[in-house]
């Protein structure tokens, strides 16, 4: 995680939104894997989360595809899917759904998911977890910065 008194890096010279179609067969997985690892630092260095978190990830990854997703490292898409989550964005992952159809699918939802309250209860138990969102019934108590 990125320290508060260290300074977030520039962004990758390769973003997907200076472009208006990407053909992912032909993007250097190298530039995919900067753009999430980059993306992720900025998020945690921000704070982000919630909706504004949401918001921000729809925006920089509205033209990913499934197939970008399945490009980019592993490592790197993990991390980020990491960070979304213990900051309060849900997205549907199992064995049927993978992890990188997850991260489509949440970029290109019309509203953000509410928790369903197994996932939540599960999110909550690994560790810091930050949310407004949740069913209107539960009394969890989002873990305070540390």
């Amino acid at each position: 995680m990125t320290s508060l008194h260290e300074q977030l890096p520039d962004p990758p010279k390769w973003d997907p939104n200076d472009y208006e179609t990407i053909d992912f067969g032909t993007v250097n997985k190298e530039d995919l894997d900067k753009y999430v690892k980059w993306c992720t630092q900025a998020y945690e260095y921000e704070g982000w989360r919630d909706w504004v978190l949401w918001e921000a990830f729809q925006m920089q990854f509205e033209k990913f595809t499934e197939e970008a997703w399945n490009k980019a490292t592993l490592h790197h898409v993990t991390k980020l899917k990491t960070c979304l989550q213990s900051r309060g964005i849900y997205m549907e992952i199992s064995r049927t759904v993978k992890m990188t159809k997850g991260l489509y699918n949440a970029a290109h939802k019309e509203e953000q998911a509410i928790w369903p309250e197994n996932e939540l209860k599960k999110q909550i138990k690994t560790g810091p977890f930050y949310l407004i969102l949740t069913y209107p019934n539960l009394t969890y108590t989002p873990t305070p910065d540390p």
